[in-house]
């Protein structure tokens, strides 16, 4: 018998989904978890700036998405490497591609976002450019980090380091508690060094925040390690109670009033480490889980939002700028739902006018 015909895609499935692919792994979940990254962020500002859906709503805590795409960011370029063979990852060509993958990534926006706070908005506002100009080249050169783009200057400065703890946790392939125990000293190291308790909010010194990164690395290699091998205990049942206890964890640890009521001494910005287990765990387990989570998480509408997470990121804090005038206007349930549709346009064309041909750039074989 015939396998029936593929169903043709719609142009939005094509767009911005690319062609569907039947996996063992269901990666497209990972889109979900950094739509929900970026949902957090945005709850976040929207509420500092004013936007409200409710008075009782307190979930947000916008260090936690960011944490959680710090962890993201680093499992999913580092799971490439645990998996590559050895001549790959040998090849200059292979590491010039990650620079250039990397550059086209980030800059182009970065770039765009910049030349809008430092020369458009001086301009609109009557401002001398040559106050504002010395900072973007400061920005340009991760030296510098202006309302959300500290988070830029310091994932990027962490595209240096990735290859050097990727191929490291490579060669431990096959060793999962070496692998394991690597990383806890790596970061028993840092945390000593730069404990949490001093680290600035909002730094852009990669060092304070190398325990979130080093954890979503660590949950790649176990990946790659569990794909070829998986031990008998690592159940189905098991990874999905699992995964959802992280997020049971995780989501009264992002609200405010309930942490200033059971934990006052609680900063959940500087609990580095904590959110580096937190969401490393449940990135991994819910890979091996039932499929509950994953179906949750690879939901279309959810999925998108991740998918053009970047873009959001970059311009809702000035899309937050632009609405600020109807704040006394609207209702806060209608100027809050408004904020997120019109981040989540802006950043649709975003993307597919500067991210999405960019990331076809590569060097030629």
């Amino acid at each position: 018998m015939n396998p029936p015909p593929a169903r043709p895609q719609n142009i939005f499935d094509r767009w911005f989904f690319g062609s569907a692919q039947k996996r063992e792994f269901q990666m497209d979940s990972l889109d979900g978890v950094r739509g929900l990254a970026v949902l957090w962020v945005m709850l976040d500002h929207a509420r500092a700036h004013g936007w409200r859906l409710r008075p009782a709503f307190h979930f947000g805590s916008g260090e936690v998405g960011v944490f959680l795409f710090f962890c993201l960011s680093a499992f999913l370029l580092t799971l490439p490497i645990c998996e590559s063979p050895d001549a790959e990852l040998a090849r200059p060509r292979h590491w010039a591609n990650y620079a250039v993958r990397r550059f086209f990534r980030i800059y182009p926006l970065f770039i765009v976002i910049l030349l809008v706070f430092f020369v458009l908005q001086p301009l609109a506002e009557e401002r001398p450019l040559a106050a504002t100009l010395p900072r973007l080249w400061t920005h340009l050169t991760l030296r510098d980090g202006y309302r959300q783009l500290w988070t830029i200057a310091v994932e990027t400065k962490f595209y240096f380091m990735l290859p050097f703890v990727g191929v490291s946790l490579h060669l431990l392939r096959g060793r999962p508690w070496a692998q394991t125990a690597v990383t806890a000293a790596l970061i028993a190291e840092f945390t000593f060094f730069y404990p949490p308790a001093a680290a600035p909010k909002h730094s852009i010194s990669i060092a304070c925040y190398l325990p979130v990164f080093l954890c979503g690395c660590l949950g790649a290699a176990l990946l790659a390690a569990w794909r070829r091998r998986r031990p008998a205990w690592l159940t189905p049942r098991r990874c999905e109670a699992v995964a959802l206890g992280a997020l049971a964890v995780a989501l009264p640890l992002a609200d405010r009033i309930l942490m200033a009521r059971w934990w006052p001494a609680f900063d959940g910005s500087r609990a580095f480490i904590l959110w580096g287990v937190v969401w490393s765990v449940f990135v991994l387990t819910h890979l091996f889980g039932t499929g509950l989570c994953r179906a949750v998480f690879a939901w279309k509408p959810l999925r998108f939002v991740g998918i053009v997470s970047y873009s959001a990121y970059i311009w809702h804090t000035v899309v937050l700028s632009g609405m600020k005038p109807l704040l006394t206007q609207v209702s806060q349930v209608v100027g809050t739902a408004a904020f997120f549709l019109v981040t989540l346009a802006v950043a649709a064309v975003s993307y597919l006018v500067v991210e999405r041909p960019l990331a076809r750039i590569r060097l030629s074989k």
